[in-house]
């Protein structure tokens, strides 16, 4: 038979010089012209690696100094992590050079096919990896990772360079074999650690862990190469809605690129994602802790339409020109501001301008911290006010610091690093209603800020029957979904919207110093719609 010049490669490797060897090859076993023989295969992927006596996962052959790569994962051991906390590697062995090859090694392709994830995690003994003539235990990238922990802790400059691959991969395997407290079988966190993994056939990026996740997944979900991508997708993301029982799915994998995905439906063929933590939700969401309402509504054969009751709150009017920049953070702050200015009175109180300069910095962390704890502490307000030149740095900070620059750098690296961590790819706006908002690029005056019930965090729609650009509607209630409506939305994406993070917005009383004690409270009982998202 015939086979493609990688696999002859490898397959020269792998073959004993005097004697027969079995070996499963995916490549090789499995027809991949034929589909319903590939579905039936897929099925079974878990079964074959689990049993397997012997998993063998080859990276392909030596080059870029490949060897020595792998001679330092042989004795990874014998490292000395003290030698290793600066820059270059100082005067510890292995050598600069072997720690280079180390890092080729982790780069090549192999690492981030998601088909790879099971050969690694399934199998109850642990895989062998082979490069070039070397083959090392799976264990010693497991010490490898482990030792790059360590030097993370410390901020050893070397681990800067370095692109892991390893750590999703242990991570994965240590909880599919119980060793971990969180259990990798849920489907949701399989495809949100594996996004950056690729894949030849864009549904793979979904078939290919089935056999990772709970049977519940494997029944709701079967592989189907004659259903479209789009179809796939959808129908993913409808079993994660019912089995999660939340709405938290829309937050993740966007912005779309994939023709004709519904906009609530997350496009799980990116493997590049404009990473930002808007969405991450807090314990008490902008729903409180409500469960969503919801119907799949079908164009003839197919999930299209998302129904889910919510509430559409306010509209967007103006979102910035001026995108964050952090090279430059207090020009793009002061650009901002000026924006947040206009949803106060032209000659503010003293207590007015206190309240929105709050108002302002919590918007631009998304009111919380870079380990995601809500709300941002108290403490970011005094680094925002070093940040806009309206205080000095504690004298007792770092005084053995020269450079002023560095220092102050490292005094604000906190606060500068989560708003980064939210103002990348991200736009800020205010509203029709005086609240201030962060949300997606594509944002843009008349989207409407809504919460939705059982999601953890508020989001922006757009009406498809647009009022139209030259008349941006001043309330909600002209883009409302009355009983009996047609009207259909687009999801534009997750927001922060101030006031509306943590439930406030269902209170029975807002709090004495909310900017919104006076806005009309929402009601599970009453108030809601019933939104069709597109």
């Amino acid at each position: 038979m015939s086979v493609n010049p990688a696999l002859h490669i490898a397959l020269s490797h792998l073959r004993h010089s005097t004697e027969p060897r079995i070996l499963w090859v995916d490549a090789v076993c499995i027809n991949q012209e034929d589909l319903k023989e590939r579905e039936e295969q897929v099925t079974q992927m878990r079964l074959v690696y689990s049993c397997a006596r012997r998993v063998l996962a080859w990276l392909g052959e030596e080059y870029e100094n490949s060897d020595a790569a792998m001679s330092l994962l042989e004795n990874i051991d014998l490292v000395d992590l003290k030698k290793l906390q600066d820059s270059s590697g100082g005067d510890a062995s292995p050598k600069r050079v072997d720690w280079d090859a180390l890092f080729a090694l982790l780069r090549r392709p192999w690492w981030s096919r998601v088909w790879i994830i099971q050969e690694v995690t399934v199998g109850e003994s642990e895989p062998l990896v082979g490069c070039g003539n070397h083959w090392v235990s799976w264990s010693q990238f497991v010490k490898v990772d482990e030792l790059f922990e360590q030097l993370e802790m410390v901020g050893a400059d070397i681990v800067k360079e370095m692109d892991n691959p390893i750590s999703r991969l242990r991570y994965i395997r240590a909880g599919i074999h119980g060793q971990l407290k969180t259990s990798w079988k849920n489907l949701f966190l399989l495809l949100r650690a594996t996004h950056e993994c690729q894949a030849t056939d864009a549904r793979d990026k979904v078939f290919a862990l089935l056999g990772l996740g709970s049977d519940e997944n494997q029944h709701a979900i079967h592989p189907d190469y004659t259903s479209s991508v789009v179809d796939v997708y959808t129908k993913v993301a409808k079993h994660l809605i019912n089995l999660e029982d939340s709405l938290n799915v829309l937050i993740y994998f966007r912005p779309r690129q994939l023709p004709g995905l519904p906009s609530w439906v997350p496009d799980f063929s990116r493997s590049s994602i404009d990473r930002t933590h808007i969405g991450e939700a807090p314990s008490k969401g902008a729903s409180g802790s409500s469960k969503p309402v919801v119907e799949f509504l079908t164009d003839g054969l197919s999930v299209t339409k998302l129904k889910a009751r919510g509430w559409i709150v306010d509209v967007v009017r103006e979102t910035s020109s001026h995108l964050y920049n952090p090279d430059d953070a207090l020009a793009s702050v002061r650009a901002m501001q000026q924006l947040a200015l206009k949803t106060v009175p032209q000659s503010p109180t003293a207590k007015e301008e206190e309240e929105l300069s709050e108002r302002f910095w919590r918007c631009l962390v998304a009111d919380s911290s870079l380990n995601y704890e809500f709300p941002a502490p108290d403490s970011f307000g005094r680094l925002f006010a070093v940040l806009c030149d309206e205080a000095a740095i504690p004298d007792d900070f770092e005084p053995q610091i020269s450079n002023e620059k560095t220092r102050r750098d490292d005094y604000l690296y906190d606060l500068t690093s989560t708003m980064f961590s939210i103002l990348n790819h991200a736009r800020f706006f205010i509203t029709t209603g005086g609240r201030l908002g962060v949300g997606p690029l594509e944002t843009t005056a008349g989207d409407l800020t809504i919460i939705l019930q059982g999601a953890g965090v508020p989001f922006l729609v757009r009406c498809n029957e647009h009022p139209g650009n030259e008349k941006i509607a001043k309330h909600s209630d002209d883009y409302s979904a009355g009983e009996g409506s047609d009207k259909t939305y687009t999801l534009v994406g997750e927001g922060y919207i101030s006031g509306m993070k943590f439930g406030e917005m269902f209170e029975t009383e807002a709090g004495e110093n909310s900017a919104f004690k006076d806005t009309p409270r929402l009601s599970f009982e009453q108030g809601y719609q019933d939104l069709i998202i597109c």
